[in-house]
């Protein structure tokens, strides 16, 4: 089973702050295998995110609820 670890766009920048801020890279996967994660979980608006180089400090998850358009938005840059 996957922790969430919020919910929406405000939850998604905050992870974003605070693994940058412990120095780490913050990775936002919107697919896995080809299914957006909204599939895998069935939790509407899925997207993983996760810490590289600070997982111990910043745990990742899920974060549910993020507007199609904004996980779209970030398909497009990974």
């Amino acid at each position: 089973m996957v922790k969430v670890i919020g919910r929406g766009t405000s939850a998604v920048r905050d992870f974003i702050a605070r693994c940058k801020r412990a120095g780490g890279i913050p990775q936002l996967v919107t697919h896995y295998k080809g299914k957006p994660w909204s599939e895998w979980t069935g939790i509407p608006g899925a997207i993983l995110v996760r810490c590289w180089g600070r997982a111990k400090e910043v745990p990742g998850g899920i974060i549910g609820d993020v507007p199609s358009d904004v996980v779209e938005e970030l398909k497009a840059e990974i």
